[in-house]
């Protein structure tokens, strides 16, 4: 297969992936979860359905995050231009760092978010579930700046080999 396709399927797949996290997280964040607190409330209905369709989406995050790494590195191995994972030489890898740094930060998130969200038969305080609520909010935003930072690295890398 040319080494064109093989780059293409790795970054179509790595899209992907981020789509499916970062999108899972924007949808959960601006459209679910209010919709959730406006009709079934913040009481034990509404964190049930809460956590039932968290528990659904987790799968797609974790499989989402494991896809993300495999591309990453794959993209990565094959890149003439990759020096490291937190190289500082250049901006390209500087954005890349950055990046590198909100990822590994969202993936902390996500795993303190499920921690207090994957207790069955549990209420949350209304204090825990602002928590809760708050983390994936953040998590979501952190996800876009992700996706700004790794389309400015793309361009970067563009305007290095031109």
């Amino acid at each position: 297969m040319p080494a064109s396709t093989v780059n293409a399927l790795l970054a179509f797949l790595h899209n992907l992936f981020t789509a499916a996290w970062v999108g899972g997280m924007i949808a959960m964040a601006i459209a679910v979860a209010p919709a959730i607190r406006a009709v079934a409330g913040q009481g034990q209905k509404g964190q049930d359905l809460q956590k039932a369709i968290f528990r659904r989406l987790s799968v797609v995050a974790k499989l989402s995050i494991l896809g993300l790494v495999a591309t990453g590195v794959l993209i990565a191995r094959r890149s003439a231009k990759w020096e490291g994972l937190f190289n500082l030489s250049d901006a390209y890898h500087i954005v890349l760092s950055i990046k590198h740094a909100l990822v590994i930060a969202m993936i902390a998130i996500a795993a303190a978010r499920a921690s207090m969200l994957s207790r069955r038969g549990v209420t949350l305080s209304r204090h825990a579930a602002r928590v809760a609520n708050t983390l994936l909010i953040i998590n979501a935003a952190l996800g876009v700046a992700v996706l700004a930072l790794g389309s400015y690295a793309g361009v970067l890398d563009t305007a290095c080999t031109l």
